[in-house]
């Protein structure tokens, strides 16, 4: 598998950016699948080599992940290492074979014959299924927020008054006097720390030194992600 992945690698300079399909039984553990040679692989193993091959195509890597819980391949992302896919279609399921090849058939055509976008050929295919599969489609946008995510939940800035308390608590205990920051001025404190943090995560995710095209292709701000996070943190208080 990882011989095949780097020869596929190696070509990108002489026949341009594949569509990576990887057809193989889903792990029911949730965390790979079985491959070609009958081994068993992680999708987290995978990580890095799929960050090689996404590098090599400028961050224009495709995956098709054809196996049962194969949504799993999210674990293929590993903070703050470059992301391995541009875009993923995968299964949040386990589907059976004869659904599975209908649903894949649907996405090509879909892509090849009609000219549709990822994601419109994703939720075409995603109609093959019956009720109880269901197939995802996820994308930079996505992986960047749940990086985001990551970054503030590691900050303590998507809890912040538990996360106020429980410092106040421990100056209180340590020093024997309050916090000297108000509720205001340490949530401003926890905000730039956070837009800080985010921007640091999308410049490594996104590889902003070797790709400085990145920033604007994307369009990705970080004060806009934290602002965004800590409005939805409040809707649901």
């Amino acid at each position: 598998m990882f011989d095949a992945l780097a020869s596929i690698t190696r070509s990108v300079p002489m026949k341009g950016t594949p569509i990576l399909h990887i057809e193989a039984h889903g792990s029911v553990e949730y965390t790979g699948f079985i491959g070609p040679s009958s081994e068993e692989l992680t999708w987290e193993e995978l990580g890095d080599p799929l960050r090689v091959l996404n590098t090599a195509t400028r961050f224009n890597l495709v995956v098709v992940a054809a196996a049962c819980l194969s949504e799993a391949i999210l674990f293929a992302v590993q903070m703050p290492k470059p992301i391995p896919y541009l875009a993923a279609v995968c299964f949040r399921t386990e589907v059976v074979p004869g659904r599975l090849l209908d649903s894949m058939l649907e996405l090509y055509r879909a892509l090849v014959i009609d000219g549709r976008s990822l994601q419109e050929a994703a939720e075409r295919a995603d109609r093959e299924l019956s009720g109880s599969e269901l197939l995802r489609f996820t994308s930079v946008p996505l992986l960047m927020r749940n990086a985001a995510a990551y970054v503030m939940d590691d900050l303590g800035a998507c809890n912040f008054d538990n996360y106020y308390a429980s410092m106040a608590a421990k100056v209180q205990i340590r020093t024997g006097r309050p916090l000297q920051y108000t509720p205001a001025a340490f949530k401003k404190v926890m905000r730039d720390a956070a837009i800080e943090a985010v921007e640091s995560a999308l410049r490594l995710s996104l590889d902003y030194e070797h790709f400085p095209e990145n920033r604007l292709r994307f369009g990705f701000d970080p004060k806009q992600f934290v602002d965004d996070m800590l409005r939805a943190e409040l809707r649901t208080r």
